[in-house]
C-alpha cells in the first residue's frame, strides 16, 4: 500500500499533467495559462481537488489562429487514489463505456468525462459536473411537491445505467461477500453497544438466513447510488462519484438510494412524505424502465434485503465516526433497522 503523503506530485508535476490533459482534450496547440486548486475532500487516503484552469484554446480544423485565440475558464476534478491503485483505471473504463453506450442521451443524466489518467500518481482527472446535491435542495428535493417527477427521472436513469453492457472489472458485489462483511461489522457493533448485542445478533441472523441468490447476469452498478451523488443544475440532473462501481444486483443501487431517504426522513426531515410512498414510486418507475426480466423478477424483495444490509453497514460506519454527533445517529438507525427486520415490515 502506498503512502498518501509521499506519493503526492508537486506543483511542477501537476502543471505538466494538466498541460498534457489540456492538449489531449482540446488540441495539440492549446495552452494552459493559469491554474489553481482547492481541496474538496480528503479521507481514507483519497484526495479530491477542484482545479480551476485558464486555457488558451488552439485552432480547430479549418480555423485560423486568430479565430480560435480565446481563453476558456475550465473546472476539472482531480481524484487521487494512492491506497487504491486499481480504482482510477476501473472508473475510467466504466465512464468511457457509458459514454460509448450513449448513456446521457438515453437517460438525460450528465456524467463526468475522463480528461486524464496518470497511473504513476493514481490520479484521475474528470470534467466538473455542476449542481447541488438533490437531497439538499429544499425547493426541488424529493421532499417537495415535484418528488414524483424527479423519482421518475432517477429511476429511468438508473435503469439505463444497469442496462449498459457490463464492463470487465475485478470488483463484483456478491451477496455472500456482503454477508461476510456484515458479520465482522455486527461483531464490532456488539462490542461497541453491549446492551444492544442481542438485538444486533438477531438482526444479522435474519439477514444471513434470508440471503437471496446472486443474479446469473450481474449488472453494472454505480455502487454508491444516492441523493448525495445526484446533482441538480437548472433542470439538468447529473450523476457523479463512480468510485465504488462494480458488477452486481441492481437492487443494491436501489436499496442504497432508499436507505438515504429513510435516514434523512428519520434524522433530518421529519415532515417528509412517507418513505414507503417514495420507495413504491421509485420501484414502480424502475420496473417500467428496466429491460432485464430476470433482474426485475422478485425485485422488491431483493431491494428490501439490500436495504437491511446497507443500513447495518451504515450504522457500523456511524458508530465509529470521529464526530460525536454522527456517532449519535447510530442508535436511532439501529431502531429503524430492527423495525425493517421484522417479518411484518417485509410483507
Amino acid at each position: 500500500m502506498s503512502d498518501s503523503t509521499t506519493d503526492r506530485p508537486d506543483a511542477d508535476e501537476i502543471r505538466a499533467v494538466l498541460t498534457d490533459a489540456v492538449r489531449t482534450h482540446y488540441s495539440a496547440d492549446a495552452r494552459l495559462e493559469r491554474w489553481g486548486e482547492r481541496v474538496l475532500a480528503e479521507r481514507r487516503g483519497r484526495r479530491v481537488l477542484r482545479y480551476e484552469l485558464d486555457v488558451r484554446a488552439g485552432a480547430g480544423k479549418g480555423e485560423s489562429d486568430d479565430q480560435a485565440d480565446h481563453t476558456l475558464h475550465v473546472a476539472w476534478i482531480g481524484k487521487f487514489y494512492p491506497a487504491e491503485p486499481e480504482t482510477p483505471g476501473r472508473v475510467a473504463r466504466v465512464l468511457a463505456a457509458l459514454e460509448a453506450a450513449g448513456f446521457t442521451e438515453r437517460s438525460e443524466i450528465i456524467l463526468p468525462r475522463v480528461v486524464g489518467y496518470v497511473p504513476a500518481h493514481h490520479l484521475l482527472l474528470l470534467t466538473y459536473v455542476p449542481g447541488e446535491q438533490v437531497l439538499r435542495l429544499r425547493a426541488l428535493s424529493l421532499f417537495d411537491r415535484d418528488y414524483a417527477a424527479l423519482l421518475e427521472r432517477i429511476a429511468r436513469g438508473l435503469a439505463a445505467l444497469h442496462g449498459v453492457a457490463p464492463v470487465t472489472t475485478e470488483r463484483v458485489k456478491t451477496t455472500a461477500g456482503i454477508v461476510a462483511g456484515l458479520r465482522r461489522r455486527a461483531d464490532e457493533l456488539c462490542a461497541e453497544f453491549p446492551a444492544e448485542a442481542a438485538r444486533i445478533q438477531h438482526i444479522f441472523a435474519e439477514i444471513e438466513q434470508t440471503t437471496p441468490p446472486d443474479l446469473a447476469r450481474p449488472a453494472l452498478l454505480h455502487g454508491d447510488f444516492g441523493g448525495s451523488q445526484l446533482v441538480w443544475d437548472g433542470g439538468r440532473l447529473g450523476l457523479i462519484d463512480f468510485d465504488k462501481c462494480a458488477l452486481g444486483d441492481p437492487a443494491l443501487d436501489l436499496a442504497n438510494f432508499v436507505v438515504q431517504l429513510r435516514r434523512r426522513a428519520l434524522l433530518d426531515v421529519p415532515d417528509a412524505p412517507p418513505v414507503e410512498t417514495l420507495r413504491d414510486l421509485l420501484l414502480d418507475a424502475y420496473q417500467r424502465h428496466g429491460a432485464d426480466p430476470a433482474a426485475l423478477a422478485g425485485l422488491a424483495a431483493r431491494v428490501a434485503w439490500h436495504e437491511r444490509a446497507v443500513l447495518l453497514k451504515k450504522i457500523h460506519y456511524l458508530a465509529r465516526h470521529a464526530k460525536h454527533e454522527r456517532r449519535g445517529h447510530s442508535l436511532p438507525l439501529l431502531g429503524l433497522l430492527a423495525a425493517l427486520a421484522e417479518p411484518s415490515a417485509r410483507a
